[in-house]
């Protein structure tokens, strides 16, 4: 798991535009995607395991947007936030995918794509509930404090 859990987003991650995409009503947007990759299998007994593995976090800059008169601290740390969820789905992801056992290789490839479609699932709806709160200082706390934790969770994220 490479170090992404302390990643600081920049408006370099973002491509600057002059007004909002058509149908956009936010003024910036990230696009933070888990990339699973590198996978080892091994055996556990009969089983098939992930030995090995990477988990990275990277922001598709393609789809990373601000509105440059826009720019603030309040809005980059915002957009933080969004980077963070996905972080803290990634270590989860990573954890889930190693504790994995298939009967065969595909059973266990088939589990990884179940697990990966899960938590994604759960970004995606902690992400909404971020993108609609405005309680940006609570939401920045209880993340801050699921980073800090080995085991920390989206699950533990406002509802």
């Amino acid at each position: 798991m490479t170090n992404f859990m302390n990643y600081s987003v920049t408006w370099n991650d973002f491509k600057d535009l002059s007004q909002q995409p058509a149908g956009e009503k936010e003024n910036a947007q990230i696009n933070p995607e888990m990339r699973p990759s590198n996978f080892k299998v091994g055996k556990k007994g009969k089983a098939a395991i992930v030995a090995s593995m990477d988990m990275n976090v990277v922001i598709v800059k393609e789809n990373s947007w601000v509105v440059t008169s826009a720019k603030s601290a309040y809005l980059l740390q915002h957009e933080q936030g969004h980077y963070d969820i996905m972080a803290l789905a990634a270590r989860e992801n990573y954890n889930k995918l190693l504790k994995l056992e298939g009967s065969t290789v595909s059973d266990l490839q088939k589990q990884m794509t179940e697990t990966q479609g899960g938590v994604e699932t759960k970004v995606s709806n902690v992400d909404k509930r971020y993108a609609d709160q405005t309680k940006q200082k609570e939401w920045d706390q209880k993340i801050a404090a699921e980073k800090s934790k080995p085991e920390g969770s989206i699950d533990n994220l406002p509802i």
